[in-house]
């Protein structure tokens, strides 16, 4: 049998009227981490104190004509889903450690006017 993919564990906690699970995952080689409070208040789902941290080009691979490495980490203090939408987000991104390029995109042809 393949070893699985990485690790998560995960556990029950109660914050008041709010129960919720704690979870923390990372990959086997350590380089994607996540962890965080997951729980629901009234029908609002909250994702809270979520740490993500992972190479940039796990992400740059699905970018069309470019490219990256180095890292990002990113800090959720919290984030606040119902309704289908978001409803609060506060939190901070970070990049280092590397370059991001971009390809050459074709040049567009105004449309806003025509040669006469």
């Amino acid at each position: 049998m393949a070893a699985p993919p990485g690790q998560c564990s995960g556990r029950w906690t109660g914050t008041g009227w709010c129960q919720g699970l704690a979870l923390k995952t990372r990959s086997n080689d350590d380089a994607a981490r996540l962890s965080g409070w997951l729980g629901a208040d009234w029908g609002d789902w909250q994702l809270q104190q979520t740490r993500l941290s992972l190479p940039v080009a796990l992400v740059a691979d699905h970018i069309p004509q470019g490219s990256a490495d180095g890292r990002v980490d990113a800090t959720l203090m919290q984030i606040t889903l119902g309704d289908g939408k978001i409803k609060q987000l506060q939190g901070t991104l970070q990049y280092g450690g590397g370059t991001v390029s971009w390809g050459a995109m074709a040049p567009q042809r105004s449309r806003c006017c025509r040669a006469v």
